[in-house]
């Protein structure tokens, strides 16, 4: 006979001798049940960790943090804001790049994470851009590899072979999800105008005027990343602070030398580079007397008004030459 309800020796031992017993052996059985018991239930109070820990160790191999691995299983997120954040300036091309993950990320999500074509291609795109590029993909290849080394990027692996990229913005900058828009914007087409940021910027995130604007950048001018080059008032031009020092010092001279605050609180010691191509304002009718529409819109409603129009404008353009393109390869 087998007594299996000994204390010492391996409980996969003694289970194993009970099976091997032959018929009509005499063992005890309630005391193995109740062992075997006390290891299931140790078992299911370790699983949690050992989930955990397993996660850990898949982020790590991934080359993301455990942070950032949960957010990618539960999709985009309202923010991770962190005042240590470590953000550092970019080169020309490192900007763009990471403003076209961030942007598509909330325009076209069903593509996101981007492969390095659609980047490229998203660099290069004629509306919503400023300066304009014609990046090669060797050179946003060159620009994500930069970025993934300071943790603005990650690569991940999706059911295909093909590596594809997302950004780290909300880790990386330390914004939420209304910030990340409105940095998103300047990085796209560098400095602009309160009325002209708004309205770009309201195609990713819901900022209804620019007096809801105003505390946004407000924010970001306390993070440092976002300095006023002109006055506070009508007109008032913003721009990022995500420029190397030697653009930083030609933007300064085109400005001289900055505007200040934003609303409230001090302006970073960080400017940009080259002023984005101006958009041609609309021609305006001339008025003897103040109209309905100028007595309830403020000059920077208009302003956002006509940067929508003028990127409508664009977008048409854009889309007319892809047609032509189109149209000739048919032929």
């Amino acid at each position: 006979a087998v007594n299996t309800s000994q204390p010492d020796g391996n409980i996969t031992t003694r289970m194993t001798a009970v099976m091997d017993c032959p018929a009509g052996s005499q063992f005890n059985i309630p005391a193995d049940i109740a062992q075997v018991q006390q290891i299931s239930d140790a078992a299911e109070a370790a699983l949690p960790q050992l989930a955990s820990d397993a996660f850990a160790a898949a982020a790590t191999f991934t080359n993301t943090t455990l942070t950032e691995s949960l957010l990618y299983a539960a999709g985009e997120h309202d923010s991770i804001e962190d005042s240590s954040a470590p953000w550092q300036p970019l080169p020309t091309t490192e900007r763009r790049v990471f403003g076209v993950l961030v942007e598509k990320a909330k325009t076209t999500p069903d593509a996101y994470p981007l492969t390095l074509n659609a980047i490229t291609t998203g660099s290069n795109q004629k509306s919503n851009r400023s300066p304009l590029m014609n990046l090669e993909p060797i050179e946003a290849e060159n620009a994500l590899e930069n970025l993934r080394r300071l943790g603005a990027v990650s690569e991940v692996h999706g059911s295909g072979r093909m590596a594809k990229y997302r950004h780290r913005v909300y880790e990386w900058l330390g914004v939420n999800k209304v910030e990340a828009a409105v940095m998103t914007e300047l990085l796209l087409r560098g400095e602009q105008t309160l009325g002209e940021l708004r309205g770009r910027a309201a195609r990713m995130e819901p900022i209804a005027d620019v007096g809801t604007l105003k505390p946004i950048l407000k924010g970001l001018q306390a993070k440092g990343l976002v300095q006023a080059l002109t006055p506070e008032g009508r007109g008032q031009i913003v721009t990022h602070c995500l420029y190397l020092p030697e653009q930083q010092e030609k933007l300064e001279r085109t400005h001289s030398g900055g505007g200040g605050a934003i609303g409230v609180g001090s302006a970073s010691e960080h400017v940009d580079y080259a002023r984005p191509a101006t958009t041609t304002s609309l021609p305006r009718a001339p008025q003897t007397e103040p109209s309905a529409t100028s007595s309830t819109m403020g000059q920077e409603d208009i302003d956002a008004l006509q940067a929508e129009i003028e990127d409508l404008k664009e977008t048409v353009s854009d889309l007319e030459k892809r047609l032509e393109s189109l149209e000739q390869l048919i032929q």
